[in-house]
């Protein structure tokens, strides 16, 4: 009984050997066929992590973007529609806007603003369709 209860944990062993051979031939393989990932951006992250940490802030920006939008149509009804928007996107800041909204959370640059047509855009490359 002993002698078979041996040969059973070598047995055993073997598929666990093999076991373990097969998943590193599958991540080798695996790993080897995917191309890196081109950046979003110019000079932006080329991993994939990298690549989905900066899609994350991305909505940000765009979250941004849409705040100062209705912030923009909200102080141009309280004045009245004949009004012209607001001259400066921090005189926003009574609408609820703060500093750190005023600027792209991925490259820290400051957003652009029409003060005579109230239009507001994100000068990040990438960042044209927000």
């Amino acid at each position: 009984m002993n002698h078979r209860s041996a040969q059973r944990g070598e047995g055993m062993l073997g598929l666990l050997i093999v076991a373990v051979l097969i998943a590193v031939g599958f991540f080798l393989y695996f790993r080897l066929q995917k191309p890196e990932p081109a950046p979003i951006r110019p000079g932006g992250p080329t991993t994939y992590l990298g690549q989905s940490l900066e899609k994350g802030t991305e909505v940000d920006c765009r979250n941004n973007l849409n705040q100062i939008r209705v912030a923009i149509t909200m102080a141009r009804t309280q004045s009245g529609e004949t009004e012209p928007p607001p001259a400066t996107l921090p005189s926003l800041r009574s609408q609820g806007i703060g500093p750190q909204m005023l600027k792209c959370p991925v490259t820290q640059q400051p957003y652009q603003y029409n003060a005579q047509t109230g239009q507001v855009w994100c000068p990040t490359p990438g960042h044209e369709k927000f």
